[in-house]
């Protein structure tokens, strides 16, 4: 597992702690295992790190790594590699913001879209790159 600088370890620690109120939406994995791996999937693109597994199509709740040693906690993307289209998505900018996502079962509700638009602002302000899909995916970007 690699040495990650304090807000991702943060992040992590937070995500164990509040398991009870996630785990219906799927599997620790990944991340919460000490696995640093990626899933196997072509269109995964390497600043992603799986934590939650939802078991189907290859779902998986992760954190967006832009650097290991970053100063701010990572974001939330939801990556899934068989929605061809937009198998990325950037779901929210903190925990609280992600706990509150993962207690909705549904994508249509407003919280989704006030989070990721929440996220994209903040990549915006600290001057960070779009969360994309690899290049050899035309250059699809969830955020612009």
């Amino acid at each position: 597992m690699r040495d990650f600088g304090t807000a991702i370890q943060s992040t992590l620690l937070d995500l164990r702690l509040s398991q009870p109120l996630w785990e219906h939406r799927g599997d620790p994995c990944g991340l919460l295992l000490d696995v640093d791996e990626p899933t196997g999937y072509e269109s995964e693109p390497m600043q992603f790190r799986p934590f939650c597994s939802w078991g189907v199509d290859g779902v998986h709740d992760g954190l967006w790594i832009d650097d290991i040693r970053q100063p701010h906690p990572p974001f939330f993307v939801l990556f899934s590699p068989m929605d061809f289209d937009q198998s990325v998505r950037l779901l929210a900018s903190s925990i609280e913001e992600w706990l509150a996502i993962a207690a909705d079962s549904s994508f249509e509700d407003e919280i989704h879209q006030v989070a990721e638009n929440e996220a994209i602002k903040l990549r915006q302000e600290l001057d960070l790159p779009h969360v994309t899909t690899p290049d050899s995916l035309d250059g699809f970007s969830v955020d612009e």
